[in-house]
């Protein structure tokens, strides 16, 4: 007999049962001689076996009379009516799973404090503080989770934040949540006339399989989902090109949550078949009793009877439950997960409001899975839900501003894959290079747009560009989720804005992916440790600047009997005519003519900076050598002007940042040669207009260096 296959399962049913595993192994063989021959192979009376009769989790049945034969059948059932082959395996997990079949009900499990553990309070703040609004956050966590966790190139992806009925809130308070601190607060939440609750739920997903313990040695390839997500905080990416990590997306779920707390309910493929799992969960403050002192974390679930520990509710205990509390369940061969975050903190002035926040949240985050590949398929299909009736969710595509980054997009797609829409005219393509080594980085995508009656009143918490787009939309490769829009140089005429989408290639992915903070909403630099990974995302940063600055601002200068001419933005405006046709006409400030004059300089309408001269000399400092550079400074409305430095260094191992410590920086007033390393100290300055204006910077001799000096 091979190990494995419907009879093996059947020796391991007996072998539970009580039989030894040689009498196991032997009923599992008659078993199967039986089904090839019921003749020559008749059944065995369970008076050979008294372990048969006497062990009570055997039970003997009578075959009908006209049948192969009346010896009774040794049926070995455990505790579920399904005994096919292909569930037994599940049957035997459930037997040992002790959630109590009288009451139905789960156990309460408070962390008690050991060594090395972090206080539930620690736990909330692993995220760090990210510049998102926690609706953004959850959503940009949540969906990144569902991501990675897809079967297939498309997922259905749904947040509905509905109130719960009687039944369900009963259900939740007596017989999942049995038990809980005063500190934690959840007896309130769930004590109130009406419980709002958020339920983020995906399908077409694996669901959160492997062990459903922590504490046990794990098969290297065996997948760790569900105690990724449940028990442990800060799990490594396992997924390549994906989109981060359990440990620190789940947090946000119990952050909004009034009383830190969620309900998970999943679906998964095991060795046996589809198995449900769910658990609660929750974080709160450390607190003590009589006995002992807790760190605020909290799981309700059953406790095996092999062992002492925590596991989910299986099987059909795990559907019961599941389907008494959540609106929307599984299909036969469903797989995915389902979270139920309770009574979360609604903000605004009702749940209308906050559901179109979310929807909000959902588009500018998460509009890249929104927009369909030339095949036609649509990455994510997403429903934001009130009650369960939907909130408009318009395509991205149709969207006044992000219209404008899905060209951007559908450009970087046809460049990298292939798999892509032929990129409009207006759309400008650039490669992003490093140079040493020479590796291709990425690819960038710009273009202009017309949008002139663009109103912000400043109300909107989760937009990430108030002030109109003059930005970079930074996203992954594969995962093509939103990092962030990085601020650029808006154009000077009003109405006109523009757009920009960076995704790395395959092969610069990863560096990008390890300069994520636990928030994935930026690229930073300096927690990179790699020195290769490191230079790869400072050249793209440098790179990026300087195509989006040419991009904003083309260079149009150019002499006349040896005076600089400068044409302003004005013709550039003009240069942007034909996206004007179908808009109806010219806005009135672009209606006026630039003025030249041979031989004179026309006056920027912007303040501006030159630099005139640099010099490196000797450094008071020990082993270090002083740049010195002489500007001036220009307001054509003669205000004040703030100068910054931006300094990075170029080393034998590539482009990197360097720390402030590692810098003395000064300005003063000018003329060159007047420079003593005095001044006024820090990266930043403000001076008179028409000021000329020394920097001054000692820096590490082993090292040449890059200055940026820009007006901000």
């Amino acid at each position: 007999m091979s190990a494995g296959g419907d009879d093996w399962q059947l020796a391991k049913a007996a072998f539970d049962a009580g039989m030894s595993f040689k009498e196991a192994v032997e009923e599992a063989s008659a078993a199967a001689k039986r089904r090839r021959n019921p003749v020559a192979f008749p059944i065995r009376d369970a008076a050979a076996n008294p372990k048969m009769s006497a062990d009570p989790g055997m039970s003997v049945k009578k075959v009908k009379s006209d049948e192969t034969t009346g010896s009774p059948i040794p049926d070995f059932r455990l505790p579920r009516a399904d005994t096919s082959p292909r569930t037994l395996l599940t049957a035997r997990r459930e037997a040992k799973n002790s959630l109590d079949t009288n009451t139905g009900k789960l156990k309460w499990f408070p962390k008690v404090c050991g060594p090395g553990d972090i206080i539930g309070d620690g736990a909330k703040k692993l995220l760090g503080q990210p510049k998102l609004d926690p609706i953004a956050l959850l959503v940009r966590e949540t969906a990144q989770n569902s991501w990675d966790a897809r079967l297939a190139d498309s997922i259905d992806f749904t947040i509905n934040l509905r109130k719960l009925s009687l039944a369900q809130q009963t259900a939740l308070r007596d017989r999942i949540f049995t038990g809980s601190p005063q500190v934690l607060g959840l007896n309130e939440s769930l004590a109130q006339q009406e419980l709002w609750v958020l339920e983020v739920s995906d399908r077409g997903t694996k669901g959160l399989g492997g062990p459903v313990r922590n504490d046990l040695p794990i098969d290297p390839l065996e997948p760790t989902d569900f105690i990724d997500l449940i028990f442990n905080i800060g799990a490594p990416r396992d997924v390549h090109l994906g989109g981060g990590t359990y440990g620190f997306g789940k947090t946000v779920g119990y952050l909004l949550s009034r009383c830190g707390t969620t309900l998970i309910w999943s679906r998964c493929r095991t060795a046996s078949g589809i198995e449900d799992r769910l658990i609660g969960s929750a974080i709160g403050g450390g607190y003590e009793d009589a006995r002992n002192r807790y760190t605020g974390r909290h799981w309700w679930g059953t406790s095996p009877t092999d062992h002492e520990g925590i596991e989910p509710a299986l099987g059909h205990a795990a559907k019961s439950l599941g389907e008494a509390t959540f609106s929307t369940n599984f299909e036969v061969e469903d797989t995915g997960t389902s979270i139920l975050i309770v009574d979360p903190d609604l903000g605004g002035d009702s749940p209308a409001e906050y559901a179109a926040k979310i929807a909000e949240a959902a588009l500018w985050n998460l509009w890249p899975k929104f927009v369909p590949t030339s095949d036609g398929l649509r990455p994510m299909t997403m429903q934001v839900q009130l009650n369960g009736e939907n909130v408009p969710l318009p395509a991205p595509s149709n969207h006044p501003v992000l219209s404008a980054y899905v060209e951007c997009l559908q450009a970087v797609r046809t460049a990298q894959t292939g798999n892509g829409l032929p990129a409009s005219g207006l759309v400008s393509l650039e490669e992003v290079w490093s140079q040493r080594p020479r590796k291709l980085l990425g690819h960038l995508a710009m273009t202009r747009f017309v949008l002139f009656d663009q109103k912000d009143d400043g109300s909107s918490e989760v937009n990430p560009i108030p002030g109109g787009s003059h930005h970079v939309c930074l996203m992954r490769h594969a995962a093509e989720l939103v990092v962030r829009y990085d601020e650029g140089w808006a154009l000077d005429q009003p109405g006109y804005q523009w757009a920009g989408v960076f995704r790395p290639v395959a092969g610069a992915d990863d560096s990008f992916a390890l300069s994520e903070p636990p928030a994935h909403d930026d690229w930073v630099i300096e927690s990179l440790k790699d020195r290769r990974q490191k230079s790869e995302v400072k050249v793209a940063f440098t790179r990026l600047r300087e195509l989006t600055r040419s991009f904003v601002a083309p260079s149009t200068d150019r002499y006349e009997h040896g005076e600089m001419i400068t044409q302003p933005t004005v013709g550039l405006a003009e240069a942007l005519g034909g996206i004007l046709v179908a808009l109806g006409g010219v806005p009135d400030p672009l209606t006026r003519a630039a003025t030249r004059s041979r031989g004179k300089r026309v006056k920027s309408i912007r303040p501006t900076v030159t630099v005139s001269d640099r010099q490196l000399v000797a450094s008071p400092v020990p082993a270090s050598v002083r740049a010195v550079l002489a500007m001036t400074a220009q307001d054509p409305n003669d205000k004040v002007v703030c100068l910054a430095a931006d300094v990075s260094a170029v080393s034998d191992g590539g482009d990197e940042s360097l720390d402030s410590s590692d810098l003395k920086v000064h300005w003063s007033p000018g003329p060159l040669g007047s420079a003593s390393g005095g001044g006024v100290p820090g990266f930043s300055y403000q001076c008179p207009s028409g000021t000329e204006v020394l920097l001054t910077i000692d820096f590490p001799a082993d090292i040449a260096l890059d200055i940026e000096v820009r007006v901000v």
